[in-house]
């Protein structure tokens, strides 16, 4: 592998930025149908380097992988780069797109001239574990070229920017939760996101007799994956059903995909419809499950653009148009919950573990998180769990009091599997 001080020139000026993990400690998949979500930084970082070439070279390289990107024959200014996925053209590998979709992203946006860069990446966060290491490359990539494109560094403009990189870029249907989160996440304290499209809170103090834990279970989670992304168009599915059943036409939903959904009802977000609302008006009106096919031939389409109605694949409707619209006002709970004393630790960890059934009945969870939160349920000491972030794997956020207790949930994971 090469050395970082070998992969610059001395006559090169280094710019560097670095961006943690993040732990979901609420809200989750909800992020997508507008829900507030409470995110918190980890001790885990990527770190970008970046410096500027000569030539018309961009050359990425990270952990034994290297990957060069001709720009000669590229558009001078910004203006048109994801129009044409360059990318595409000198099919660059996947995991090298996190870091080009960041700089076609910011090309086009600010309107700036491209020029060959070398870009020297390293991190400790395990890729799959759910704890955004997709986001942590993006979040520092985007602020080490602000650095070399002399701009002064944004606050939601630039995660909103490493957001649409991943959306329209990589390929990953995912909200802007993370990029937020690894962004503006300050130690010590949860960061509270309406997700429509985002609005901050204050961030709320961890009490110091509380800690929540990260737990990896190994098995690795992408949001790319099929499964997230099928979760997501049914949630976007059932809001279809309920916007015609309000009297929206299909085409009018069609219309809004790349459009602000504020002349829809409920703004088009899911976290907007109360639990009341929705057991006494909507309940009864989404099938358990439906056929993409058939979707198509009685709704038509949905207003998420990034979500995909495939006719042969089947979407369990009711489970995801019902999760985000419950674990809003879970986390509405929570955050009331955590910043009252003394503070209700059953009640904290009641709503983790009703998060974590929510990913459950959508088909988001695995049998290695579910034993994690069953050991947590079992337990003295701990209070809550649930899968995290996109789900199918990666890491279980636990509420507790002191780590001790983790060693043993750990050992009886690690006998068990």
């Amino acid at each position: 592998m090469k050395d970082k001080h070998s992969f610059f020139d001395e006559e090169q000026k280094v710019f560097y930025a670095k961006s943690p993990a993040r732990l979901d400690v609420m809200g989750g998949i909800a992020d997508y149908s507008g829900s507030l979500v409470l995110q918190m930084p980890l001790a885990l970082h990527t770190e970008v380097y970046i410096a500027k070439r000569t030539d018309s070279v961009i050359r990425i390289y990270s952990k034994g992988k290297e990957f060069l990107f001709d720009i000669s024959h590229l558009p001078k200014a910004g203006g048109s780069f994801l129009e044409q996925r360059v990318w595409e053209k000198q099919e660059a590998p996947k995991w090298s797109l996190y870091v080009l979709g960041c700089l076609f992203v910011l090309l086009d946006e600010k309107k700036l001239p491209i020029k060959g860069l070398d870009i020297w990446i390293t991190s400790e966060i395990p890729i799959g574990a759910g704890i955004s290491s997709s986001a942590a490359l993006e979040v520092a990539t985007m602020r080490a070229l602000y650095q070399i494109y002399d701009l002064p560094i944004e606050r939601e403009p630039l995660a909103a920017l490493a957001q649409k990189a991943e959306n329209f870029v990589v390929g990953a249907p995912c909200g802007i939760m993370d990029q937020l989160a690894v962004h503006l996440g300050q130690k010590d304290a949860l960061l509270p996101i309406i997700c429509q499209p985002y609005s901050l809170q204050k961030p709320i103090p961890i009490p110091e007799n509380l800690q929540f834990f990260n737990f990896n279970t190994e098995v690795k989670h992408s949001v790319s994956g099929n499964t997230y992304s099928k979760v997501r168009t049914a949630a976007f599915m059932g809001m279809s059903i309920i916007l015609q059943h309000l009297g929206v036409s299909q085409e009018h939903i069609k219309n809004h995909q790349s459009k602000t959904h504020s002349s829809l009802p409920y703004n088009a977000y899911l976290a907007n419809i109360s639990t009341v609302e929705f057991e006494q008006k909507y309940a009864h009106l989404l099938p358990k499950t439906m056929a993409g096919r058939v979707f198509k031939q009685q709704f038509g389409a949905t207003i998420d653009a990034l979500s995909t109605v495939e006719e042969k694949e089947n979407y369990s409707i009711y489970a995801c148009t019902k999760h985000p619209i419950y674990e809003n006002e879970r986390v509405h709970q929570f955050s009331q919950t955590i910043q009252i004393q003394p503070i209700d630790f059953q009640k904290l960890g009641e709503l983790m573990f009703a998060s974590h059934q929510g990913y459950v009945d959508c088909g988001l969870s695995c049998k290695e998180a579910d034993f994690v939160v069953q050991q947590v349920r079992e337990t003295a000491d701990l209070y809550g769990a649930r899968i995290t972030g996109g789900g199918s794997g990666g890491t279980v956020c636990i509420l507790g009091r002191t780590k001790a207790t983790i060693v043993e949930v750990k050992a009886s994971f690690d006998q068990h599997f």
